[in-house]
């Protein structure tokens, strides 16, 4: 006999087609406003395409971060939905949050929502902000490695790589 215990934690995603939502929007933020979480972020994406380029049909997607695990089933439940329609986010909380204006990786390439219409308990567009300046500082500090390796195996000159750094980033090697 296996244990299957309910899959529980802290940072989830709910996605519901409007046509489908177990009651209207604004009642659905109510309800996930009941649930207390730390922090939550939902928008309804109504811009999307499907890959045959067709427009898809619009959806609420809201991401929950709560300080203790809680149960996918029991949220669902309490929500009035099937547990289907609950993701645990594995990618990181901060990687959900970034996702509902399309700004994570694999996402850029579709529509990008303003962070201005995303409904929060918490002030998202400077969470937003905030994580795109420390993806962009990484991937600058990442950048310039790889230029300082290629310096260091002879591929590029100096002047190569003064060329391809600003002034900030030149003053950091």
């Amino acid at each position: 006999m296996t244990n299957s215990l309910p899959m529980k934690t802290r940072a989830m995603m709910y996605e519901q087609q409007l046509d489908h939502l177990p009651r209207l929007v604004d009642e659905m933020y109510r309800r996930i406003e009941t649930l207390a979480p730390k922090r939550y972020a939902g928008i309804v994406h109504d811009s999307d395409t499907t890959d045959a380029g067709r427009p898809a049909a619009a959806h609420l997607h809201v991401m929950m971060e709560f300080q203790n695990p809680r149960s996918l089933n029991s949220i669902a439940k309490l929500l009035g939905d099937k547990p289907e329609r609950i993701e645990a986010w594995k990618a990181g909380v901060e990687n959900g949050f970034s996702y509902l204006c399309h700004r994570t990786d694999g996402t850029r390439s579709k529509h990008q929502y303003d962070p201005k219409i995303v409904r929060s308990n918490f002030d998202y567009p400077a969470l937003l902000a905030s994580i795109e300046s420390r993806v962009a500082r990484t991937r600058s500090h990442s950048s310039i490695k790889v230029l300082l390796d290629d310096l260091l195996e002879g591929r590029i000159d100096k002047e190569s790589l003064i060329s391809q750094l600003s002034g900030s980033e030149y003053a950091r090697t």
